[in-house]
């Protein structure tokens, strides 16, 4: 799976998928890569350069805020590359109920540093 994503100034970037499960995403921005992880419970991790600068989490079971996002990061001027890797992998999402994609947990990334 590939994400193609242009620019204002007209260049092309590529978000790529990393493995078959579609659960691993890379993509290189001005020499520094970015990479998106998707965890179990509607969570996922955003990598710079290796280092975790964001997390997602969708997971909210709260009727009142079940369209709601929590976002914590560690530089707030990593909000505009989060916000597009983020935009990315929901534009790819086919199904726009609660059911998970993927038809296993299990098939999901490992969160090695949670941080909610």
């Amino acid at each position: 799976m590939v994400f193609t994503i242009k620019d204002n100034k007209e260049n092309v970037l590529n978000l790529i998928s990393q493995n078959n499960r579609k659960t691993i995403y890379s993509i290189d921005i001005n020499e520094i890569t970015y990479e998106i992880k998707t965890h179990y419970k509607k969570k996922k991790s955003i990598f710079k350069n290796g280092t975790k600068i964001a997390e997602l989490d969708e997971s909210f079971s709260n009727e009142n805020f079940k369209e709601c996002i929590k976002l914590q990061l560690l530089d707030k001027k990593d909000l505009e590359i989060c916000f597009l890797l983020f935009s990315c992998l929901k534009i790819g999402d086919t199904e726009q109920s609660s059911k998970a994609i993927l038809t296993s947990q299990k098939q999901l990334e490992p969160n090695q540093e949670p941080w909610s």
